[in-house]
């Protein structure tokens, strides 16, 4: 995404995508190699711009006074669901596939799901965080509510310039609204911000994402030098290498956006749902030690699992629509989903080839 805009931006051809997506991933590697406050402070850049854009267009388009406010009372046309759109080589009369309301929704979140994935990546870094339990919750809060804000601001701009009836039509509705509202500076600000946007979102991935395996390296888990850091910079290098190659053989390998996506996203948000479940059973197992009388070690007490507010009910809601949406994705998508289950199982003989060569280690 970020090559494609960026090219268009400054008039590259269409062939640079990859080599500049590339680029992206390298750079902001070694910018996080450099150390903690590098990382930390390309992205409070990143995301503040990002911020400060999205709510300034938003804004600004409501200024420009070429919507209209009717749009936001009108009735939209018959429902088109994502997988219902053809080719228009196949002509206006080519079969289309139908869903009922329900999976249309689920299969339309799929890509939502990608747009509000940023609330995890805080809690990769909860063991570098100065009171996790207070912080973490806070910071969850905030940072998801401004998104739901800042979002809501620009989709409602977006049906402002555009109407709902008129939305089907368009590939590409963010374009067209600007350009509507700004005319040709519009295509620009839309490619400056959805290139700003991207390198905060990747970069913020690269800072939080690496946490896990330098984590689970240091807690004897994984392979140990990805447990090392840098002797001057108290970065862990050898990780973000690593997690750098990874992401570059994918983006090799992947033809576009919309496939790095369909791999992330489903995968993602599985184990989100598995997780969740595996707190809500530590919860149930510790209310049934309390009702026996079993006396928690101030150690155990200290591990003690966070509550979920509002008793289980928002998690259980939680794990239910998430595996219906990922269920829908499986059927509808196909091999897409499944490459990204493949691309995790994969993980599974590395653990292995580990845990031998641990076991081996020892036994010497």
């Amino acid at each position: 995404m970020t090559g494609g805009y960026f090219s268009g931006l400054v008039g590259l051809p269409s062939g640079s995508h990859k080599p500049l997506a590339l680029g992206a991933l390298a750079l902001l590697t070694f910018v996080n190699c450099l150390g903690v406050k590098s990382g930390t402070r390309t992205q409070n850049v990143l995301t503040a711009a990002k911020a400060a854009g999205l709510g300034l267009l938003g804004m600004a388009a409501f200024g420009s006074c070429r919507g209209s406010w009717s749009h936001f009372f009108e009735t939209p046309g018959p429902f088109l669901p994502p997988l219902a759109r053809v080719s228009p080589a196949a002509g206006p009369h080519a079969a289309q596939i139908a869903h009922g309301l329900p999976i249309a929704l689920a299969l339309g979140l799929v890509t939502i799901l990608y747009t509000y994935d940023g609330w995890i990546d805080v809690t990769y870094v909860g063991g570098e965080v100065v009171q996790p339990r207070r912080v973490l919750p806070r910071a969850i809060l905030m940072g998801t509510s401004t998104c739901v804000g800042l979002y809501l601001l620009v989709n409602c701009a977006y049906i402002y310039l555009l109407s709902p009836s008129e939305m089907p039509r368009h590939e590409n509705i963010a374009a067209v609204a600007l350009r509507r509202a700004f005319g040709p500076a519009g295509d620009a600000a839309l490619s400056l911000l959805v290139v700003t946007s991207t390198l905060g979102i990747l970069n913020g991935s690269i800072l939080t994402g690496v946490r896990v395996p330098y984590a689970m390296s240091r807690d004897g888990m994984l392979f140990r030098f990805l447990g090392r850091v840098h002797p001057r910079t108290l970065s862990p290098v050898n990780a973000l290498i690593a997690q750098g190659g990874l992401s570059c053989l994918v983006v090799l390998f992947a033809s576009g956006f919309d496939e790095i996506a369909s791999l992330f996203v489903s995968t993602s948000w599985l184990f989100y749902a598995v997780s969740l479940l595996g707190l809500l059973v530590l919860q149930r197992r510790e209310a049934a030690a309390r009702d026996r009388g079993d006396a928690l070690s101030p150690a155990d007490q200290g591990e003690r699992s966070p509550r979920i507010p509002f008793s289980s009910t928002a998690a259980i809601l939680f794990i239910l629509v998430t595996v219906f949406i990922i269920g829908a994705d499986l059927v509808f998508s196909g091999w897409r989903v499944l490459a990204g289950i493949g691309i995790v199982a994969a993980g599974i003989p590395v653990y292995l080839m580990w845990s031998r060569f641990r076991a081996e280690a020892i036994t010497e």
